[in-house]
């Protein structure tokens, strides 16, 4: 079992890893965007 601290610093990457994942897709429907006008 992970101590409390390890825990969330595991938790704390894990948001970021997701949170760079949908800038990364929204970044990527904004280029589509501008690439169709």
């Amino acid at each position: 079992m992970l101590p409390i601290g390890e825990k969330m610093y595991q938790l704390a990457r894990d948001l970021e890893f997701e949170a760079a994942a949908q800038t990364r897709d929204e970044i990527g429907k904004l280029r589509e965007r501008l690439l169709a006008v």
